[in-house]
């Protein structure tokens, strides 16, 4: 995005110092048209000029200015109100250019000296560039719109995914909850203890590992289910050591529910 905002406002620099070169042609071949009688070229003339060269031109987004030699303004385009910051790095050598922010608008401000009939005269011109400045900021604005629905969509497929892959661990542990409740009504006890889950060797899956298991509490003031994972890979013979850890595991759920019913 910066690469195609730079390009365009490169572009648009060339241009507006073209036509900086253009207009200094043409200032100075029409001050070669002065009367013979004129040593110097009298202000009067350069007003008529740079008149010309404004009226004459394609652009209503362009303004010129022309300075004397001291740098007293003898012609400047209505809505010219750049300062003379540029025009007191002009000289003979090189053309000047910066790029400047004025009531809401961006401009090309470039700077020429002419050297005509025994004047040293400065040319200074603003080409309005807005549009360009525009068009990033809303390139920036679909960017950041963009990015927002990427983060968006991401987010809500990472939320499926997730829903998913734990789908089911969910129904583990809600096939748990019943369980206990089942046990509970079924015997007709104050609580209700249910255990499930994969003791191995077989029946493991990345989603559920050997060594998962679930254990469900039901009562009238006390449920919960617990998820232990009491294996970190199977070794012969932790069978038995996996139902004995959720039994454990067990006896200390009904000895909270216990405490709990005070």
């Amino acid at each position: 995005m910066n690469y195609v905002f730079e390009t365009s406002l490169e572009r648009e620099v060339g241009q507006a110092l073209d036509e900086n070169s253009i207009l200094r042609f043409a200032f100075e071949t029409a001050a070669l048209n002065v009367p013979a009688q004129y040593g110097i070229l009298p202000d009067s003339r350069v007003e008529e000029i740079a008149s010309n060269l404004e009226t004459g031109g394609q652009s209503a987004s362009r303004y010129i200015r022309i300075s004397g030699e001291e740098w007293d303004v003898l012609y400047a385009s209505d809505g010219f109100g750049a300062d003379q910051e540029l025009l007191h790095k002009m000289d003979e050598t090189m053309r000047s250019y910066r790029i400047i922010r004025q009531n809401g608008h961006y401009y090309v401000q470039t700077g020429v000296m002419l050297l005509t009939l025994n004047r040293i005269l400065y040319m200074e011109t603003m080409r309005d560039v807005t549009e360009v400045f525009d068009e990033r900021a809303v390139g920036f604005s679909l960017y950041r719109r963009m990015t927002l629905l990427i983060l968006l969509a991401g987010t809500v497929i990472m939320f499926l995914i997730s829903s998913w892959l734990t789908k089911p661990i969910r129904m583990l542990t809600k096939a748990t909850k019943q369980m206990a409740d089942g046990v509970r009504r079924v015997s007709g006890a104050d609580i209700g203890i249910s255990t499930t889950g994969i003791a191995g060797p077989d029946g493991g899956t990345e989603e559920k590992p050997v060594g998962l298991v679930y254990v469900g509490v039901s009562s009238e003031w006390y449920n919960d289910v617990l998820e232990l994972r009491l294996s970190r890979g199977y070794v012969d013979g932790a069978r038995e050591f996996i139902r004995y850890l959720a039994s454990s595991h067990a006896l200390s759920a009904l000895l909270k529910a216990i405490k709990a019913h005070g």
